[in-house]
């Protein structure tokens, strides 16, 4: 589920966002318009297709949507890659963590941490922050704090 905390977390991840190559399937944020997208094709010569799937009115107000679909020219920026936890998962490997011993470390992460977030999507991101940069979310400044 993406929450709008997932959102908050996934903007103030630069690290994470460094790593975005766009490819059809990704969900993004669109700080220009708030709405959270799923991008459905990408053009030779970069024209991005992408279909909302939530639109946020005004600050009180987010409504889910079905397929508004919009163009956009660029996606860096004021676009934020939201990842699944599978290419959490895959962010992580990357960075040489072995995948089946990832497991026993995420279990004592998320035991440990649970009560802090509201979704899988928000632990896996707080647990790629933790094992690769050392930074934990500040919930009350909406930002990632490096850990000394």
């Amino acid at each position: 589920m993406i929450t709008d905390r997932y959102i908050r977390m996934c903007m103030a991840s630069d690290e994470i966002q460094e790593l975005w190559n766009p490819k059809v399937g990704d969900y993004f944020y669109n700080a220009d318009r708030p709405a959270v997208g799923l991008v459905n094709n990408i053009a030779e010569d970069g024209l991005v297709s992408a279909t909302y799937l939530r639109i946020t009115y005004d600050k009180y107000e987010s409504k889910n949507v079905l397929g508004i679909v919009g163009n956009i020219h660029r996606l860096k920026g004021t676009k934020f890659w939201l990842p699944t936890q599978s290419q959490l998962q895959s962010v992580i490997t990357d960075k040489g963590y072995f995948r089946f011993s990832l497991i026993e470390l995420f279990y004592r992460f998320a035991n440990a941490n649970a009560d802090k977030f509201d979704s899988m999507d928000e632990i896996w991101l707080a647990f790629v922050m933790k094992m690769l940069y050392n930074k934990v979310w500040d919930d009350e400044k909406d930002q990632w704090i490096k850990e000394v």
